[in-house]
């Protein structure tokens, strides 16, 4: 039998639709539970006071709280908005963010190296946002670490203050591994390569700082 191909828009909103409806019966459900874990992960992420503490996929925010209760300077995320209430309504010291998500398909047989889009946000309380963001991945193609594979998939992550209900993202540029772009958006084109530049040369300083450094051998023969 063949395998069926995975739809990860159709997983995610599975998993989204489950979290909303969790929401209501987790922390007398699986609260005692849950929190036995919150210690032991924070220990092994060294959390403390005055750490930077993110927690994504917060849930009801036990160990978002923990962490504050700690010292830490922390902010919490979740894509579900009733999990999100759920933390807030426990007040916790920390600063507890709906999470909403684009969910991007590269569907053409190209690997993308950068690429910008307008993402519109549409709230629960009827208003939209737009805005645009201009993504930069060839460092990460180039070192083998990510990029951006044909057939593959990718999140466009937005920490909001409001329930999300939609999010619609509209393609203005990509480029691809092989050096060739679309270009729907002049300003957008001229804007991402702005930023290519900016982390070419931030890029080159780095390199030209580790070029200049001296090498153990050399600061031994130094002394």
């Amino acid at each position: 039998m063949a395998a069926l191909a995975p739809d990860p828009a159709a997983f995610r909103a599975l998993e989204h639709a489950g979290w909303q409806r969790a929401a209501r019966h987790y922390d007398d459900a699986f609260g005692s539970l849950t929190r036995q874990a919150v210690d032991p992960l924070l220990d092994s992420a060294e959390v403390r006071s005055g750490a930077r503490t993110l927690d994504v996929a917060s849930g009801p925010g036990y160990a978002a709280a923990e962490a504050a209760a700690r010292g830490a300077r922390v902010a919490a995320l979740d894509f579900s908005s009733a999990m999100v209430e759920l933390a807030r309504s426990q007040k916790l010291s920390t600063d507890v963010m709906p999470l909403a998500a684009s969910l991007l398909h590269n569907t053409s047989h190209k690997d993308i190296t950068a690429y910008s889009i307008t993402l519109t946000e549409k709230f629960a309380d009827g208003t939209t946002h737009t805005s645009e963001r201009s993504t930069d991945l060839l460092e990460l193609a180039l070192g083998g670490g990510g990029g951006f594979p044909a057939g593959t998939s990718r999140d466009e992550i937005l920490p909001e203050t409001n329930p999300v209900t939609d999010v619609v993202a509209t393609l203005d540029v990509v480029a691809y591994s092989d050096g060739t772009a679309d270009v729907l958006n002049q300003r957008a084109f001229k804007n991402l390569v702005g930023m290519r530049k900016a982390n070419a040369a931030a890029a080159q300083k780095i390199s030209d700082v580790a070029t200049q450094a001296p090498t153990v051998e050399a600061a031994k023969a130094e002394r």
